[in-house]
C-alpha cells in the first residue's frame, strides 16, 4: 500500500483570496493525497486542520488534491444564488432542459426523472476571519435531516429563490468542515465535503477528597492526565 504524499510549506507568499488578503503562513504541514484504508473518524476529523485565515492564504489551484478540516461557525447563507437544482441521478451534474426531455452533459437524454440536489452557497467564521463555502446534496442533507427532494417534491418548495423555513436551521451551526478546494470553470470553490460535531470533550478534573480532621493535613490531589 502507497503510503500518503506529505507536502511541507516551510513559508508561502501573501495571497489575495476569495476577497480577503492574508499573510504568509510558516511551518505548515498538509498531506495530500489518500490509501484504500479509510482513515479513522478521529483522524478525518483533524486531517491538515487549519484555520480560514491560513486557508485563504493558500493557492487554491496548487491544493486541489488536499482535504483540510477547519472548525468554525456558519453564519450566512447566500440563498440569492439559489438552494437547490435538477440533478442527473446517476451523477448529480446539474442538468439542462432539452426540448421535453433532461440533458446531462455526462450521461446524455436522461430516460428517468432528474432529482432535486442541494447547492448552498454559504459564509462560514471562526475566531481569524471568514470565507465563501459551497455544500451540496448529503452534506447538506446530513446538517437539516431532510432529503432535498421532500422539500421540492413533498412540501412543494419548487423556487429556489425561495428558502425552506427549515434551511434557516443551517445559520448558526458550528461543526468540523472538510473543504476541497474544485475548479468551476474559471473559478474555484471551496467545497464543504463533509461535517463533524465537535464532540471532544474538555477534561474533567476529579474533586478533591476532603478529609475531615482536627489535625492540620496537608494532602494533595492528583490524577493521571
Amino acid at each position: 500500500m502507497p503510503e500518503p504524499v506529505v507536502i511541507a510549506f516551510s513559508a508561502m507568499a501573501a495571497k489575495q483570496y476569495m476577497g480577503k488578503f492574508s499573510h504568509s503562513i510558516q511551518g505548515i504541514d498538509f498531506i495530500a493525497g489518500s490509501t484504500k484504508k479509510p482513515l479513522p473518524l478521529e483522524e478525518q476529523k483533524t486531517i491538515n486542520r487549519t484555520t480560514i485565515i491560513e486557508l485563504q492564504a493558500l493557492n487554491p489551484y496548487q491544493n486541489q488534491e488536499t482535504k483540510f478540516t477547519v472548525k468554525a461557525t456558519i453564519t450566512k447563507l447566500h440563498i440569492h444564488q439559489g438552494w437547490f437544482y435538477n440533478a442527473c441521478p446517476r451523477c448529480y451534474r446539474q442538468i439542462k432542459q432539452s426540448g421535453t426531455s433532461w440533458w446531462c452533459d455526462n450521461h446524455g437524454h436522461l430516460t428517468t426523472m432528474p432529482v432535486s440536489w442541494y447547492k448552498i452557497n454559504a459564509r462560514i467564521e471562526d475566531s481569524t476571519g471568514g470565507m465563501n463555502i459551497v455544500m451540496f446534496g448529503k452534506t447538506v442533507q446530513s446538517l437539516i435531516n431532510k432529503p432535498c427532494s421532500i422539500l421540492t417534491i413533498q412540501e412543494g418548495y419548487t423556487d429556489p429563490a425561495v428558502i425552506p423555513p427549515i434551511l434557516n436551521q443551517l445559520k448558526g451551526m458550528s461543526k468540523i468542515f472538510v473543504i476541497q478546494f474544485r475548479p468551476r470553470g474559471a473559478f474555484i470553490d471551496a467545497i464543504v465535503i463533509k461535517s463533524f460535531d465537535d464532540d471532544v470533550q474538555p477534561l474533567s478534573l476529579p474533586a478533591p477528597t476532603i478529609i475531615p480532621s482536627t489535625e492540620t493535613i496537608s494532602s494533595v490531589t492528583s490524577f493521571d492526565p
